[in-house]
């Protein structure tokens, strides 16, 4: 066996192998065994055909096709083998040359791993944005707070924004009640946007105990069924509630329970540490995003098609299964989300190049600097992860065993994130 491998463009590499001597011999050998052990003609049990005879109702170029499928894994594996440096990706596309009962010339297009030219990575000086807590961010915290330990309180005034409605309801559509559309007794905040554009709105100054006809139009991505059609919703209102806010105080700062707080100050001091943590993760992120762009711009790869088609189509299936989950097809998901197949293709090749564009750069960053991932990290992360949730090492490695390859990128995914922040200046 002897192979000849050429460079193509988008990181393709063929192996033209030929395959011959005893291993194609055996091979033709085998199938046509294979082929007569099925044959039958008259005067001969099956199986029984001598093997003189049987060539005479067997087809050649039958013993050759079966033949080609039993030795093209040794083919791939010789090439694979003797070139250890070859990084495949992807399952090859396999292309038969030539063939006969001399030899099988075999064509392996192998999807490698991109050559990367990294652009710089190193000593890159990157702006974060300056955190500042105002105190608009601490009245906003404060309102959660307040919004959080309010009390529903029965009301016999109109229906205002913020109310609680109890309500029944009947929707029409051309004077016809469609399904999905009637509920007794549900519970409605009013201005939480959760019903039909234009519905809760419509409650608006109705008082317990009154009708009303609230009409409105479906939005266009809505369900194919009521998709842009007009409909009347006969609503009674059965009881309001309204939401009574505690007073901002220090009796409201003790109720959150929260060490070193017993007055409002010190809770507004607390929830202004909170905030500023909260923005400097956000400004660090945001910054690091921006350094791993800058990296992944300025280095040169390219993608190998096969695989970006593979990740696209591995997303649209996973997509498809979400949608199967939420109870629509696809197809109503298309409508729902307002976008062509073509347009959601678009966008996953956008989202799928730029990934795994930033997953070569990274691996071409971790070899240049020996980034590994060893035995000892893993059981780390495994100690960690025990001692986060109180439990036994053992335990909680048999709980993850099917996750070590996930955890294994969480470490490396860390690793890579320290090394570019350490090595630029991030201010």
């Amino acid at each position: 066996m002897e192979y000849v491998l050429t460079k193509k463009e988008k990181s393709i590499v063929e192996a033209k192998v030929t395959i011959d001597g005893e291993l194609w011999t055996k091979a033709q050998k085998k199938s046509f065994n294979k082929l007569a052990a099925n044959l039958q003609i008259q005067g001969f049990r099956k199986g029984k055909v001598p093997a003189d005879m049987a060539k005479k109702y067997i087809d050649p170029r039958k013993v050759l096709a079966d033949s080609i499928d039993l030795v093209l894994q040794d083919g791939y594996s010789y090439v694979l083998n003797n070139e250890k440096e070859l990084e495949v990706m992807a399952q090859p596309d396999v292309a038969v040359a030539e063939v006969n009962e001399e030899k099988l010339v075999v064509v392996y297009s192998l999807t490698v791993r991109p050559e990367v030219t990294l652009g710089q990575y190193k000593d890159l000086t990157i702006e974060k944005e300056a955190v500042e807590v105002t105190e608009e961010d601490v009245n906003a915290e404060l309102a959660k707070i307040q919004d959080k330990n309010a009390e529903l309180v029965a009301s016999e005034e109109a229906v205002k924004m913020g109310d609680t409605v109890n309500l029944d309801f009947k929707g029409f559509v051309d004077g016809e009640a469609f399904e999905g559309g009637e509920a007794k007794g549900y519970d409605l905040v009013i201005g939480s946007g959760s019903f039909i554009p234009g519905f809760e709105e419509a409650l608006v100054g109705v008082k317990p105990g009154e009708s009303k006809d609230v009409n409105i139009t479906f939005p266009e991505n809505y369900v194919p069924a009521l998709a842009g059609q007009k409909a009347v919703f006969k609503c009674t209102v059965n009881s309001i509630k309204t939401k009574v806010l505690p007073e901002l105080n220090d009796e409201l700062a003790l109720d959150e329970n929260i060490d070193g707080v017993s007055t409002l100050e010190e809770l507004k001091a607390h929830l202004s540490s909170q905030i500023k943590a909260r923005k400097e993760r956000a400004s660090e992120g945001a910054a690091y995003e921006k350094l791993v762009e800058t990296i992944v711009t300025s280095s040169t790869l390219e993608i190998p098609e096969k695989l970006l088609n593979d990740d696209i189509n591995a997303q649209l299936e996973n997509l498809k299964e979400r949608a199967k989950q939420q109870g629509i097809t696809y197809e109503q998901y298309l409508q729902l989300t307002a976008q062509t197949e073509e347009e959601l293709k678009a966008k996953l090749s956008e989202n799928c190049e730029r990934n795994l564009k930033t997953s070569f750069v990274f691996g071409k960053i971790a070899k240049d600097n020996n980034v590994t991932i060893t035995n000892e990290d893993i059981d780390a992360e495994f100690a960690k992860i025990a001692e986060s949730y109180k439990m036994d090492v053992e335990t909680v490695k048999k709980a993850l065993e099917g996750r070590v390859n996930e955890l294994a990128n969480n470490i490396f995914m860390s690793k890579i994130h320290d090394l570019l922040v350490n090595s630029n200046n991030i201010k």
